[in-house]
């Protein structure tokens, strides 16, 4: 799964899809909290459901792109600070068993319920996507 996402991502770059996509969509004209929070909401919930690292490989090329296209997000630090963001919102995901390898080896063992997963790991997601909006304002 993670050399899925490592190719999917590497495909969005080479072929200019994730060019295309910034291109074609009026990010401009977004404000810029909007922005930062629509690129880390999608992370936060793609990688609920599939693997964190290939979430972030998916998503990096165009938020890099994405950061590098609109010029207003130089005033909060660009691509850089817009890749860290979405790295950061990427890992909290915790939500279901398939979220982290991890979750998975714990609902295996069969102490475990679906809600219990579903409870904590909406509140550590939650925490954890704040905390990576704490340390963007810090960076």
């Amino acid at each position: 799964m993670i050399s899925g996402g490592i190719a999917l991502g590497l495909g969005l770059e080479s072929t200019g899809l994730s060019q295309t996509l910034v291109t074609n969509i009026p990010f401009a004209e977004l404000p810029l909290l909007l922005i930062v929070m629509m690129a880390t909401l999608i992370g936060l919930l793609m990688s609920t459901f599939i693997s964190n690292t290939t979430t972030a490989n998916l998503l990096l090329p165009i938020r890099a792109t994405l950061g590098a296209t609109v010029s207003t997000l130089g005033e909060i630090g660009g691509s850089k600070l817009l890749v860290l963001l979405v790295t950061f919102s990427c890992s909290p995901a915790m939500a279901l068993p398939v979220s982290t390898p991890p979750n998975a080896m714990a609902y295996a063992t069969g102490l475990l319920e679906n809600r219990q997963i579903l409870q904590i790991g909406a509140l550590i997601s939650g925490i954890g996507l704040v905390a990576s909006y704490l340390l963007a304002k810090l960076l």
